[in-house]
Parts: structure tokens; sequence; C-alpha cells
């Protein structure tokens, strides 16, 4: 029986960390999916991310380096076109919409909800039914309201007067007497061990990044009050997609500590007169090196793929497209092959092992003679460093020729009982030209595919 192999996969999370999850290659999408989360359980402090498998799935980069999401959880790993053992973890926006009202809820309830189970109990579902209810009967009562105007004599692209309507039917439904709310914001500099803390006041209108514009605002003018306005509102446009708010003190408890990217004006409403503390954190550092390094792979496999698109090179000739038909001194030769060594054999129940290469055109051996056999050599120290020729010139070559190649173990024999024989354990498929129609050259590895008997 042969051993399946396992691999190690780099899993990028959603809070731009990256953890590595030891898999078999014949695994399905769906139990990769479950060993990450475990592993997260198990290894990380990030037990926050990990929710029911369903609301998860995977994305990774094809050889082609294109991103595609990976919906179908019944393939196989070793049935991916992967460049390298790289995957993403990612959330259906289904889930994410769950999670934006997951702190609203717990903030009408008066404790946290900490999982999504409990938010099918009876006092988590009357709370989602007046979030929902809230929102819905605000928005009707502003449209009533603009409508109103608009019969009196509003234009409909007065913006302001809408936003005023909106804004003063809000606060009737939540029983507020403004729509400001002061806010404290922590922000920690580069070159100092204490924290500065920011008091703002901000409408109940405000996304995460108009807060961290006020406070790279109020930061320039305590620092340089003679600055020109000009010339903050330039910096402030310049750094304020730099940072995120992240919940800070009481709302640690509520939010946890990731990012507060999205924002809804019911999220602030439903405080009422309560301040808000948040803390600013940089991009760049929350992200991590984890990200970094998945980006970086991102463009290397993009910088490979139009590496292997360029025209061939022959000898020290110019970079420029050269068939093999239209090259009189390389047509005439010999088409040939070497094999170097093997990588991962099995070595318990085999003794030898050896290869058998055919060329194909299709599904029929090219010419009588094309299918060739290498020397056996001791599964121990599987080198070859053997030349194998074809009895036909490159020219001759059809472009759509391929070299099918099998792997052959003979049998350890233990008894007079035993048979003496050779056993197909895999099979590659490989293409002699490329999509340039120019003969594929150079060092290539080759991987051997389980055959149905020995999945």
């Amino acid at each position: 029986m042969s051993m399946v192999k396992k691999i190690l996969l780099d899993i990028l999370l959603s809070n731009g960390c990256v953890i590595v999850v030891e898999c078999e290659e014949d695994m399905t999408l769906d139990k990769i999916k479950q060993n990450i989360l475990s592993c997260i359980k198990r290894q990380t402090p990030f037990n926050e991310l990990v929710h029911d498998h369903k609301n998860y799935y995977l994305e990774s980069v094809t050889l082609s380096a294109q991103i595609i999401p990976l919906y179908d959880e019944q393939i196989k790993l070793n049935k991916l076109n992967l460049f390298y053992g790289y995957l993403s973890l990612r959330e259906h926006d289904a889930f994410l919409d769950e999670k934006d009202d997951l702190p609203l809820m717990s903030l009408l309830l008066g404790f946290p909800l900490d999982d999504f189970a409990s938010t099918l109990e009876r006092e988590a579902c009357e709370a989602r039914s007046s979030l929902n209810g809230n929102i819905i009967f605000a928005d009707i009562l502003a449209q009533e309201s603009v409508k109103d105007l608009q019969r009196n004599g509003l234009q409909e692209n007065d913006e302001k007067q809408s936003n005023l309507v909106k804004s003063q039917n809000l606060l009737q439904q939540f029983g507020l007497t403004s729509d400001i709310r002061p806010i404290f914001v922590q922000v920690q500099e580069r070159h100092s061990t204490s924290p500065i803390c920011f008091n703002l006041s901000s409408s109940l209108y405000s996304s995460p990044i108009d807060i961290v514009a006020n406070v790279i605002l109020s930061k320039l003018s305590a620092s340089n009050p003679a600055m020109p306005n000009e010339e903050k509102m330039k910096i402030v446009e310049e750094y304020r997609t730099r940072y995120w708010l992240q919940a800070f003190g009481c709302e640690e408890r509520i939010f946890g500590t990731k990012p507060l990217i999205q924002s809804r004006y019911v999220q602030t409403c439903i405080r009422l007169d309560k301040p808000l503390y948040f803390k600013l954190i940089n991009i760049e550092s929350a992200t991590g090196n984890g990200k970094k390094r998945c980006i970086a792979m991102i463009h290397e496999a993009i910088k490979q793929e139009e590496e292997r698109k360029k025209p061939q090179k022959f000898g020290r000739r110019s970079n420029e497209i050269r068939q093999v038909w239209n090259e009189k001194e390389i047509a005439c030769k010999y088409f040939s092959l070497r094999i170097l060594s093997g990588q991962l054999i099995p070595a318990g129940e085999f003794d030898e092992v050896k290869i058998i290469i055919g060329l194909y055109h299709g599904t029929q051996p090219l010419f009588s003679g094309s299918i060739m056999e290498s020397r056996s050599v001791d599964t121990l120290n599987p080198d070859w460093q053997q030349e194998i020729k074809f009895d036909i010139t490159l020219v001759n070559l059809p472009p759509a020729s391929k070299l099918c190649c099998s792997v052959h173990f003979h049998r350890r024999r233990t008894s007079l009982l035993n048979s003496d024989e050779w056993i197909c354990i895999g099979w590659a498929n490989l293409n002699v030209f490329n999509h340039n129609s120019c003969l594929i050259q150079g060092r290539q590895k080759v991987r051997f595919w389980p055959t149905e008997m020995n999945n």
C-alpha cells in the first residue's frame, strides 16, 4: 500500500496572520478547512475567529496567477492547479453581515453574545427584530418626510435638507436629544512610551475613516497651530487611510481587537449618551509580515508566469521566438532527455525502481519504438543520471507531442511463494513544446500521480 504524502500549507487568516497546517495531498477542501479551524483553536490566540466551518471558504492562486475562490469543497488538494502550497481562509458575505449585527444585538441586550449559536435564543431574536425594525422604520420616516417637503417646494437635489430630515427622525426614533457624541481616541506615538488621548465630538453618521481624519487634524492643530488649513487637509487626506480604529477599554469586551472598518448609524444611535472609546492602530503594523508575504508570493507567481510566456533562447542568441522547425541546426537533432534522480521513493517493500517513458500523440504511441525504459536502480539511492534518446528528429515531432511517464517498483521477494513482479505506482504527462511551439528545455521536476489501484 502506497504512503499518502503530507505537505505543509501556508494559510492566510482574515486578520492578516499566517499559520502553517499539515495536510495530506488527497484531502478534500472541506476536510482541510476543518483542520485549519482546529489548528487556530489549538495553536493560536485567535479563537474569536473560529465559528462554524460553513461560514468560511478557501481561496488560492493558480499557476496563471489568478486569485480564485474554491467553492467546490469536495475537490481534492492534488487536483488543484496551485503554484504554491498557499490558501486563504475567507468569510462569506452573509457571515460578515452577521458579524456586524452581533455587537449591535449585544448592546441592545446589555451583555455580549459570545457565539453565533446564542443568536438563535429568544432574547437575541427579539433584539434582532428590534434592530431591523428600527432601521426600517427610521428609513420609512425619513422617506415620507422628504416626500412631504418635496411637495412643499423642496428640491430633490437638496441633500443637506434631506439629511437633516433623516437625522431628526432618527433622533426621534431613538429618543436622542443630539446627534453629537463624545469620542475618546487613544494614540500611541512611535517614539513615546505613554499614549495620548484625544477627546473629540463626532456625529452619529461619522464613519471610522472620518473619526481617523478628525484625530489626525486634532494632532496637527495641537503640534503646529500655525500650519495653514490647506496643508493640514492635505496631510489628513494622505494619512487617514493608513490607520484603523480598534475598540478600546470596555468596548473590547464586545468588539474584540478586530479593526472597525465598517460603520452604521444605528451602531452609534443605540448607545444613547454613552461615550465611545477607540484606539488608533497602523494598518501596516496590524497586518504584519504575514499579509506582505502572501502579496509577495502573488507577485512572484505573476513574475514566473511572465517569464514562462517569454520566448525561449537557443544558446546565446537574442531573445526572440525561434521555433524548432525554423532552426536548421536544431531541427536535425534527435530528441533526447536525461533522467536525473528521484525523491520520496517508498523503499519499504520495494528494492528496485525504473521509469518507462513514451512519446505519444493523443492516445497512441508516436512511432514504433517510441516507448523506452530506464535502467533499474536501488530504491535507497534512486540516482539514474541516464540519457534516453528517441529515434526521431525534432523537426518531425508534432506540436501536440507528449511524454507519458510511469514509475514502476520491483516488490522485494520475501519468500519463494511471492512472484517476481513489477508494479506501476504512478504516472505523469509532460508537454514537449510550449504554447509558442518552442521546445521545452532545462531541468523539469516531474510529480507522479498515484494510479487508481494505489490511491
